[in-house]
């Protein structure tokens, strides 16, 4: 059935009869008939499988796109890319002196603001809150109020990002359990 699709010409791959795409696939072929491939895959597999079974959000990234300002968080280590370019990981700095990050607490609710420039120039791009099951964002915009509100149960750190100079962080002091 196949001979009449790929007729000789009509196909540039290695069905094409092409001599370098050929020589590549005898070299692949040989290494996978190779003896012990096959447990090298197994192996390597259950490495990966069990280094990724239970997410660790300490582990997380969070990603700033230089050219679109696209913002990626990422549960566990990653290789992120956007605009055609591999994002590094951002290392929050502490949130000091004019990134002071302020926190009042209203019920079952983090207040968290911020008293920043919030020009186009410069500014807070976003707020986020780190919790032991997942990450949540708040995009700011010029000229609104660096402010945003989050859950406290389970928050463990806090995040401001700002336009110039980069990740800010604020870890929060553990919920003491009572008895």
């Amino acid at each position: 059935k196949c001979k009449d699709v790929l007729t000789k010409g009509t196909h540039g791959s290695t069905f094409g009869g092409n001599p370098v795409a050929c020589a590549g696939g005898k070299v692949v072929l040989k290494k996978v008939m190779s003896e012990g491939f096959l447990d090298e895959v197994v192996k390597k597999g259950e490495y990966i499988r069990n280094k990724n079974r239970a997410s660790d959000m300490a582990r997380g990234g969070l990603y700033v796109c230089p050219v679109c300002g696209n913002v990626i968080g990422a549960v566990g280590e990653a290789v992120i890319s956007c605009c055609g370019i591999t994002l590094p990981p951002i290392s929050p700095e502490p949130a000091e002196g004019e990134h002071q990050i302020s926190v009042e607490k209203s019920e079952d609710e983090y207040f968290v603001s911020m008293e920043h420039p919030m020009t186009k120039e410069h500014n807070i791009s976003f707020i986020a809150a780190l919790a032991d099951n997942g990450l949540s964002f708040v995009k700011l915009y010029p000229e609104g109020n660096a402010e945003a509100s989050f859950k406290i149960s389970r928050t463990r750190k806090l995040f401001a990002y700002c336009s110039r100079h980069g990740l800010f962080e604020l870890p929060l002091a553990p919920k003491r359990r009572t008895r």
